[in-house]
Formats: structure tokens, C-alpha cells, sequence
């Protein structure tokens, strides 16, 4: 039923000819086109800038701030990033003008297909809202995890990537994720997708085999033969056979796997791990989708690099022939396996096999594996302790290292964990040899822990930290970069003090999510949060998370600029303006510094000034917050704030100069009161331009003020020398400058 509410006159309106109305919780443009009256929501659909400010001409409505068009009459939008503007019909009832506020239709619907748009033509933003909306207003999570990888799988022609593997991983990680970052995490993964399927040429289904009369195994067998000859169409075709003949999720596993560990370590573990990504997504989505998703990943197994190829697999040591020989012994070895229990009494040979396994023997590394499993160990308990010691050399990986040899270590623990999780769907011996593969890898990363870094340990009688100010600390040292260590070690005490493990993981998916996205990152952090699952807060379980943070640490700060786009989406989402006009105010502005700062850098070294740095904005954050002053930018060595008092602004500067001096340096600093404009975070204005002037024109030690400040607090105990008249670049006319002192700091008017 239409529901029409009266919001202004007709005279009303072609008196202004466009008008700001509320009507029924709405804020409305009203337009007068000719004879015609348009109303329009008056938030712009792309990031909420009043339309009543915009332009009109010819028929659209321009916006001020991005300059996104709109057919008045529709609401249609020429720009796709923009959306369109919802229109609500008019009638003119005797001179009123009436506007019919009946809530649309379905809003979901509509976010579905601008999820589709935003994939089709990457636009962030676009994805970001459909996401917040989807999620908002329904509760299941897959609906756009469906979508995204629908998309993905038919518009990349070279089939499964990095982006697909993305947003598994974020959709794997949704569980242990705090609720307001679930959201974030499958926009970080559609639009990876996005980005990762933009312009790329599209993919077609392949038929099957016109009678489906092959046996599974005749499949299986044919399947391996095309790859092994690099014959991607004919093995699709033999995957899509299979399907269409009824293979269960099981049996494709198996056909998959099999071929993809007949090479050594495929493209660097890529292709087993993209593999069992692709059964993961479709154990989320469902398998109705399976032909597309799982002839994906068959170009790149197909095509990929062999390490049998690879010197690094070849020489000093002959690492193929090693696993060859072991591979003609491993049926031998998983039929003792077998006979001996699988398993049924636990194994306990693991810490025996990591020493074992980050040795220099190659040759001892096989013949531990194959002994494991005559043992009676599980090949899902041998692959677990191939992860771990993969685990470790992130772990004990030091910084001393080539920057780009954290992604060597990475992959061999990505595809050692991808080996293991893929032993939980089918236990074949063909799969078995990933196994004894990640063990190769992790011996030739050996290198990479030399020397090792020191796994992180409590110190004997220490007392355990609050665990939310270790989670406070770790999200601080994630702020800055060169924290690798620091991170490993706050969440170690943070465990071994007793903290909840959950909290630990949802604050790890927070962290890694406010970054912009970082494949290997990614990769890393749901990695060892499905080890940690299976470990538990054991010493095992302690070492792969502090692997997960060290790699998190060693790739963060970035420039969080895809938080940013998430976060204009949300808050759009929830009504907030983005845009305000500014307030002007009265304030009084600091601008300190410390003087000769780079020489000081150069004096001290690296490290002495990190502390340096760190001691003063702890400095002036105290002083602040004892004679009330607002941060507006600190960062580095100096800053601005403001005060609503210039005396108190004085005795801060005053205290703060006062305080550094005693570690043998000096700032300056520069005192102004003005209007200034307040605009969310931010402060600008001429007054903001005359404080930082004058500090640049104090002396080491000196806190100079403006004639206006002086003025300002005559009567009181601060006391002036005068410095004379200054031509304050960029600031028009002369000023009165006076440099400040006080006898007594402990008053704070």
C-alpha cells in the first residue's frame, strides 16, 4: 500500500527550487525541473554527500563530492562505483507537494547484484557494501562466499589463483573471527577475487565424456596420464567424467591428489594447496558448483613447475632419487602401518622426528619417515610433525635474512599443512608422498635458520602480564615495523600466562585483516590457526602461532587503505555522515619538535633512537594528558595538539622541553590561539599555519608564543622575554613573538 506523506508546498519549492525535507525517518532533495517536482534521497549513494548541493542540468543530478551522475527521473546512475539513487514518487495535491515513502523492494536482491557488479568491474567499495548489507541483514555467511567463487572460477582463464585461495582462507577463518570482522574478512576475499579475475579472459564449462561408461579408476588413471603429459583439456573432460558419474567428494580428492604429488613439490607446493583450497571452498558452498571448481585447478597442475626439474632438488644432494627409493619402499612401510593398529595406540615418536626432520641428513629424513610408519604412526600423525617443524623455521626464522625468504618458509609450511588437512579426506598412498616432499622442503630451508632465533619463553619465576594488555601491546606492535620478534613474544606470554586461546586467534584475524591484503600473510595465519585448533595452547601449538605472528609482523604496518574502504562502507552502512561540514573554533595549538633531529638519528644509531622516539611520544602523550591537550598528529619526533587554555598549552610545552633536556636533547616549540577548523580528526586553519611558524622559528629549548597568547594570560606566573617582530613564511603580515618561562609547572590554568 503506497504510504504518502505531505512535505512542503508547491510556492515553497519554486521559491528555492530544490528543497531539504524529512518525511517518515527519510531526508529528501526535493528538485523543481520545469513543471516537473523529483524527490530523491538526498545521500549520494556512493558516500552519503548531500545532493541538494549538487548540480542539475538537462535532466542529472551531479554530485559535488565524486561527481557521480543521476537521471533525476529514475535514479539511474551513469557510474557504476556510484549505485543508483532510490527515487520516491511525487503527486501535487492541491499546491503540496506529497511524497510516497513506501519502503522498496528487496534490498538484498539488489546487493546481489551489485556484489556482481563490483566483481565484474573490481570495484572495492561496491563489494565492501553489498557485503556489510548481505551480512547485516541475513545470516548466512556463504551467500556472497557462493558468489565470489562462482565469479572466480568462471572469469579467470587460467583458472584457480591467488584470489580464490584468499578468500578460502578468510571464509576458513570466519569461525574464530570476533562478529564485526566477518564482514571485513570476505570483503578482503571477494575483492581479491576481483582484482585477481579483472580483465581476464572468461573460462567455459567442459562436457564430459559423451557416455559415462569409464570406470572411476580407468578415470583416475587416465586423468594422471594427461597430466602427466601436460594435457590440461583431456584431464578436465576426464574430472568432469567423473563427477557426472556419481565420484563422491572422497573419490575426486583422490583423483586430484594423486596426480598432483606423481612430481615433487609442484610450483613450489602451490598446486596441492590451491587443490585442496578448492575442495575446502566447495565443502563451504556446496558441491553443485563442483565441475567448475575442480577443472580450475587442473591448468595449473597440468602446467607446473616439476622440482625434479630444479637444481636446488638435484644437486649437492640427489633429494629425487632419495624420495624415489623411499617411494618404492612406502607400500611396504603404510601395510606395516596398518598391521600395526593405525594408530590405535598413539605414537609417540614426534619430538624425535623434528630433530630428525631440521637436520642435515636428507637420506636420515626418508628413512625416519618410512620408520614412523611401520611404527604404526597415522600418516595424518607423520604429516602433523612435518607441519610443526615447517612451523618452526618461521619460528626460528631471523631477521637477518633476505626479506623475500620468508615467502621460501612460508610455502613449505602452507603446503605442509595443505598435505596434512588433505590426509583427513582420503588416506591414499599416492598422497603419502606429499609427505616425505614437505619434509624435503623443510630440509632445504635449513638455511634459513642459520642462525636461529631464540623460540620465545617465559623467564623462570616471571609474573604473568594481564592478557588484555598483552593483546593491547600486540596490536601496538603491530603498528610499527621491525616488531618480529616482539610479536613472536607476546603471544607466548601471552599463552603460557594463562590467556583465553580464542581471544588470541580472533585478535590475530583482526590484526591481519586491518593490513591490506598479503597473500602469504593470509596463507600463514589460517595455516597455523587449523594447526593450533588440532594442537591446542601444547608447546606445539604455542610455536606455530608465534610462527603466524612473526610473519604477520614481519609484512605490517602497510597502508591499510582497503580497511579504509571497508570502513566507509560500514559506516554508510549504519547512516554516519562522512561528510560534515567543518566547526570553526577557538583552540589554542602546540607544534613541538625535537631539534636536529637527524643528526641526533646518526649520533645515537638505529636502536638508541627507536627508544629515544618511543620514551618522548610516551612523553608528550603524559604531559598532554596531565594539562589537557588533544593529539591531533604525533607521529615520529615531533607533533601538534590543541588546547582549550593557552596557559595550559605553555606549561606543557614548558614540561615537556624541561623533561628532554635531562636526556640530552632539546625540542622547540610554538604556541598560537586562534579559529581553527574542527573536521573529525583533523585541524586546519591559519592558526594552525602561524603555531607551526613560530616553533620553527624558536630556538633549541625554546617555547615561543604569538602576541595574541601573551595577551591571553597576562596576570599569570609565566613570564615572557620579548624576541622581537617576525615575517612567518606563508602567514600574511608581521608577528610578536615572546619566548615563555614559569616558575612554578605544577599549575595547569
Amino acid at each position: 500500500m503506497d504510504r504518502f506523506v505531505r512535505v512542503a508546498t508547491l510556492e515553497e519549492l519554486r521559491a528555492a527550487g530544490r528543497l531539504v525535507v524529512q518525511a517518515d525517518g527519510y531526508t529528501l532533495a526535493l528538485f523543481l525541473d520545469g513543471d516537473q517536482v523529483f524527490a530523491v534521497d538526498n545521500r549520494c549513494p556512493h558516500m552519503g554527500f548531500p545532493l541538494h548541493r549538487g548540480t542539475l542540468k538537462d535532466g542529472i543530478l551531479t554530485c559535488h563530492w565524486h561527481h557521480a551522475r543521476f537521471d533525476l527521473h529514475s535514479g539511474g546512475t551513469f557510474d557504476r562505483w556510484a549505485d543508483d539513487v532510490r527515487t520516491f514518487p511525487v503527486e501535487i495535491r492541491d499546491g503540496e507537494v506529497w511524497v510516497d515513502v513506501t519502503p522498496r523492494g528487496d534490498v538484498r536482491a539488489h546487493q546481489r547484484e551489485r556484489l556482481c557488479e563490483g566483481l565484474e568491474y573490481d570495484i572495492p567499495l561496491v563489494i565492501a557494501k553489498a557485503v556489510v548489507t548481505l551480512l547485516e541483514t541475513g545470516d548466512d555467511p556463504d551467500e556472497a562466499f557462493r558468489i565470489g567463487l562462482d565469479f572466480g572460477v568462471r572469469h579467470r582463464k587460467a583458472g584457480w589463483g591467488s584470489g580464490l585461495t584468499i578468500l578460502t582462507c578468510l571464509r576458513n577463518l570466519l569461525p574464530v573471527l570476533d562478529r564485526e570482522d566477518r564482514a571485513r574478512a570476505l570483503y578482503h576475499g571477494l575483492a581479491a577475487v576481483a582484482a585477481d579475475t579483472f580483465e581476464q579472459a572468461p573460462r567455459f564449462e567442459v562436457r564430459p565424456l559423451p557416455t559415462l561408461g569409464a570406470s572411476l579408476r580407468a578415470l583416475k588413471q587416465w586423468y594422471r596420464r594427461f597430466i602427466e603429459v601436460r594435457d590440461a583439456e583431456g584431464a578436465e573432460r576426464c574430472v568432469v567424467s567423473a563427477l557426472r558419474a556419481g565420484a563422491t567428494p572422497a573419490q575426486m580428492a583422490d583423483l586430484l591428489l594423486a596426480a598432483a604429488t606423481d612430481h615433487r613439490y609442484l610450483s613450489d607446493g602451490h598446486v596441492v594447496d590451491f587443490t585442496v583450497k578448492a575442495l575446502e571452498a566447495l565443502d563451504h558452498a556446496g558441491w553443485a558448483g563442483a565441475e567448475m571448481v575442480l577443472t580450475s585447478v587442473v591448468g595449473a597442475c597440468a602446467g607446473a613447475e616439476r622440482m625434479e626439474e630444479s637444481s636446488a632438488w638435484r644437486h649437492p644432494v640427489d633429494l629425487v632419487a632419495i624420495l624415489e627409493e623411499a617411494f618404492e619402499r612406502l607400500p611396504d612401510a603404510l601395510r606395516a602401518q596398518a598391521t600395526a593398529g593405525d594408530g590405535a595406540v598413539p605414537w609417540e615418536g614426534g619430538p624425535a622426528l623434528v630433530d630428525v626432520l631440521l637436520g642435515e641428513d636428507p637420506q636420515a629424513i626418508a628413512d625416519a619417515l618410512l620408520a614412523a610408519l611401520r611404527e604404526g604412526a597415522a600418516p595424518e600423525a607423520v604429516a602433523a610433525t612435518v607441519t610443526y617443524a615447517a612451523a618452526l623455521r618461521l619460528a626460528r626464522f631471523p631477521t637477518t635474512n633476505e626479506f623475500t625468504d620468508w615467502n621460501t618458509a612460508l610455502h613449505t609450511f602452507s603446503f605442509a599443512n595443505a598435505v596434512q588437512q588433505a590426509l583427513g579426506r582420503v588416506r591414499s598412498p599416492e598422497l603419502v608422498r606429499g609427505v616425505f616432499d614437505a619434509a624435503m622442503s623443510v630440509y632445504l630451508d635449513r638455511f634459513l635458520n642459520v642462525p636461529p632465533a631464540p623460540l620465545p619463553a617465559p623467564a623462570e619465576g616471571e609474573t604473568p602480564e594481564a592478557p588484555e594488555a598483552l593483546l593491547a601491546a600486540l596490536r601496538a606492535a603491530l603498528d610499527r615495523q621491525q616488531q618480529v620478534n616482539e610479536a613472536g613474544a607476546l603471544v607466548a606470554r601471552y599463552l603460557s600466562g594463562g590467556g583465553d586461546p580464542a581471544r588470541l586467534l580472533a585478535t590475530l584475524g583482526s590484526l591481519l585483516l586491518r593490513e591490506n591484503r598479503i597473500f602469504h600473510a593470509i596463507q600463514a595465519v589460517e595455516a597455523a590457526v587449523r594447526q593450533f585448533q588440532a594442537l591446542g595452547p601444547t608447546a606445539q601449538g604455542v610455536h606455530t602461532l608465534v610462527a603466524a605472528a612473526r610473519f604477520l609482523a614481519a609484512h605490517s604496518p602497510t597502508t591499510r587503505s582497503q580497511q579504509q574502504t571497508f570502513q566507509i562502507a560500514y559506516r554508510l552502512h549504519r547512516g554516519e555522515r562522512l561528510y560534515a561540514e567543518p566547526d570553526r573554533v577557538l583552540r589554542t595549538v602546540l607544534f613541538i619538535d625535537i631539534v636536529r633531529s637527524t643528526e641526533v638519528a646518526a649520533e645515537l644509531g638505529d636502536r638508541r633512537w627507536r627508544d629515544v622516539l618511543g620514551n618522548f611520544q610516551a612523553l608528550v602523550r603524559n604531559e598532554l594528558g596531565r594539562y589537557g591537550g588533544r593529539a591531533v598528529d604525533l607521529a615520529g619526533d615531533g607533533g601538534l595538539a590543541t588546547f582549550d587554555s593557552p596557559g595550559r598549552a605553555i606549561r606543557c610545552a614548558l614540561a615537556i622541553a624541561a623533561a628532554v633536556r635531562r636526556w640530552g636533547i632539546a625540542v622547540r616549540a610554538g604556541v598560537h590561539t586562534g579559529e581553527v577548523e574542527v573536521s573529525g580528526d583533523r585541524v586546519t586553519g591559519i592558526a594552525v599555519h602561524v603555531g607551526a611558524r613560530a616553533a620553527a622559528a624558536a630556538a633549541p629549548g625554546e617555547v615561543l608564543v604569538t602576541g595574541t597568547v601573551r595577551d591571553l594570560v597576562a596576570g599569570s606566573d609565566i613570564r615572557f622575554e620579548d624576541r622581537g617582530t617576525h615575517t612567518l613564511r606563508g602567514v600574511p603580515g608581521t608577528w610578536h613573538l615572546f619566548a615563555a618561562h614559569a616558575d612554578h609547572m605544577g599549575r595547569r590554568g
